[in-house]
């Protein structure tokens, strides 16, 4: 596993431990609310991880026809993410304070500096993520020309064309192929809520469902295909092995001192 996401998958587990206590305090003080929150978290419903050291090969686009159909091209982001509570939107300032002071007992419950614990290691994480994919941006880029080069190919048009664009709805413009969609969440979970004054709301959860269109199927199995005629996962862990290595080496000790802090606060608050 990506080390640094085992360190994400810490920060996740203690920063639910956090919320748990905050929500018991919240709900002594007469709010049910965030107790309801946590409730609907679900770690089943987050995606895969995306690397911090490493690309996983889905980033780039489907590698197989079973997911071409399943996400095309545009729906590919769908496939990531992290499990989450529900949403609380709040314009009570009661509940408000409550909330603050509740979230200021729960991390000195769990341990001394365990916001700047959780701060430091989300920053080394998007640090250390930045440099990798400045390092791996130069002998990946042959990598994927030669994937697209193929898939342009087959559809008729310019690689470099392709190369230009920056996301896959453009491809699809350029192509004059129709996307999908996505699948539009209840009104319950509209993010365009806002309570009244004085009003609190929660809000579920709601994963990004994409469904893609026949025609953006046809091409996204294309692109599939060229994956596997470069043989591009292959080719992706070999150009990841030094960027990955360098970044270990300068990050590494950090690293490893603030997972222990996290595995301690973890035991010792359980």
């Amino acid at each position: 596993m990506d080390p640094f996401v085992e360190a994400e998958r810490l920060e996740l587990a203690l920063l639910r431990r956090v919320n748990a206590l905050r929500a018991e305090c919240v709900a002594a003080e007469g709010f049910s609310v965030d107790l309801e929150a946590q409730a609907l978290y679900s770690p089943d419903d987050g995606g895969e991880d995306r690397g911090v050291v490493s690309i996983n090969p889905a980033e780039l686009g489907p590698l197989t026809r079973d997911e071409a159909r399943e996400f095309g091209l545009v729906g590919v982001d769908t496939r990531f993410g992290t499990p989450e509570a529900g949403v609380i939107r709040s314009r009570d300032p009661a509940f408000s304070d409550v909330m603050e002071s509740c979230r200021e007992q729960a991390e000195a419950q769990v341990g001394p500096d365990v916001g700047e614990i959780l701060r430091a290691s989300l920053e080394l994480r998007n640090e250390a993520g930045d440099a990798f994919r400045s390092l791996v941006a130069e002998p990946l880029r042959p990598v994927v020309e030669e994937r697209v080069a193929c898939f342009a190919q087959q559809v008729g048009v310019d690689p470099g064309q392709i190369m230009e664009l920056s996301s896959w709805e453009e491809v699809m413009a350029l192509l004059g192929v129709e996307p999908g969609s996505y699948a539009a969440a209840s009104d319950n979970d509209s993010p365009d809520l806002v309570p009244a004054e004085g009003e609190t709301l929660l809000l579920k959860p709601a994963p990004e469902i994409y469904e893609p269109s026949e025609a953006e199927i046809e091409v996204a199995m294309i692109y599939a295909d060229c994956a596997q005629e470069t043989d591009l996962v292959q080719r992706l862990l070999d150009v990841q092995e030094q960027p990955r290595r360098e970044v270990l080496e300068r990050y590494g000790d950090q690293l490893m001192e603030l997972t222990a802090r996290l595995k301690s606060y973890l035991e010792t608050s359980g």
